[in-house]
């Protein structure tokens, strides 16, 4: 009984959001809006957005770096953003200056969505991947000093996911624990996160 009670009060806990086993989440890529970036596209453009690339050899729509901003998109027009496995690239500094260009650019109430490798997986470590990011990353961070200020305090965390591999649900039923044990404390579990949030 003590351990049923304990499985629970963790669950309860828990402050991410598990990706369920056959769902894959994506916004609607079928809608087609000009107001929709995908900053750091690479050569893997999500359908239906503008892609913004520095690398020029990736055909982006923008030649930008979000790192130091984009001029050709104007503040408060963005209603989506993303930024798919990009951030892991960057050092911190350039982690800041990217988020506060996704702040410049969205609208009021616009949604903005961040991928990046897990950093309990080895993936995170791969070579050109120089920043690991913790899945507790965008909560803590709003703690410090520094991002109690515009335009980082206008970005609002909704929620963060975390996708167990096949792995991890092979281990929560073998070793009949919650998959909320499991993502927290074994490596190679989970491949990716994703961050969802808006612009107040």
């Amino acid at each position: 009984m003590e351990n049923k009670n304990k499985i629970k009060k963790l669950k309860s806990n828990f402050p991410f959001v598990i990706a369920k086993k056959t769902k894959v989440i994506y916004p609607p890529a079928k809608l087609k809006y000009k107001s929709y970036f995908d900053f750091g596209c690479g050569y893997n453009k999500r359908e239906g957005y503008i892609g913004v690339d520095r690398n020029p050899l990736c055909n982006p729509d923008i030649i930008g770096d979000i790192t130091i901003g984009v001029p050709e998109i104007e503040s408060n027009t963005a209603n989506y953003v993303c930024s798919l496995h990009a951030l892991e690239h960057m050092h911190e500094h350039a982690v800041i200056k990217s988020l506060e260009e996704i702040a410049r650019i969205l609208k009021e109430k616009g949604k903005w969505e961040i991928r990046v490798p897990h950093s309990g997986s080895d993936s995170a470590m791969m070579p050109g991947h120089v920043h690991t990011i913790p899945p507790n990353y965008f909560w803590d961070f709003y703690k410090l000093e520094q991002f109690d200020r515009e335009p980082l305090s206008n970005l609002i965390v909704d929620k963060i996911v975390i996708t167990p591999n096949s792995e991890a649900y092979f281990l929560a039923d073998s070793l009949n624990l919650p998959i909320e044990c499991i993502v927290n404390h074994f490596r190679n579990i989970s491949d990716e996160i994703i961050i969802f949030g808006h612009k107040k």
